[in-house]
Parts: C-alpha cells; structure tokens; sequence
C-alpha cells in the first residue's frame, strides 16, 4: 500500500542524540490509517522506551539491523496487523 513516516529526535545521554526518518511499509489503508493515526504516540515511545546506553552502542556502531529490530517491536506495539520491516531514510548521529 503507503509507506507511513514518522520523525524523531532521541538523546543518547547528555553528548548526543540522533534524528531519523523511519518508512513503516503498510499492507492496507487501514494499517496506515492506523500507523498515521497512533503516530504521536508511536514516536513518543520511540524516544522514551529505548535503553540510552544500548542504543548509544548500536547507533555508534551503525547496527541497523538491531536497531530496525527494536523499533519494529515498539512499533508492533500499537499495531493490530504487525509491522514485518522498516527502512531508515534519514539517519543523523
């Protein structure tokens, strides 16, 4: 179907911090109205749920696949239909 966006900003304790632009590929509108709808609170747990230390490591060592799989799970969180991948367009560290 769309692709729904979502934009954030996290800090990674007090030296850095990390903007990304995530792609959530939808199956139907429905998800994507859903994923759009929910995305305020999607973000939110984005930024807050993530573990500052682990992801620090992660984000310094450009593991993607272990962060794309972080979020996926966050993300599921809010879904009825889960959410099988998402793509980084815009990642800034």
């Amino acid at each position: 179907y769309r692709n729904a966006h979502i934009d954030f900003i996290t800090n990674m304790g007090m030296e850095y911090h990390a903007r990304l632009e995530i792609a959530v590929p939808c199956k139907d509108k429905k998800q994507y109205s859903e994923v759009t709808k929910k995305a305020p609170q999607i973000k939110n747990a984005l930024i807050t749920t993530v573990d500052q230390e682990e992801f620090a490591m992660l984000f310094a060592t450009r593991d993607f696949d272990a962060i794309k799989k972080n979020y996926i799970s966050i993300i599921n969180r809010f879904t009825d239909k889960p959410i099988d991948t998402i793509y980084i367009n815009s990642f800034n560290y």
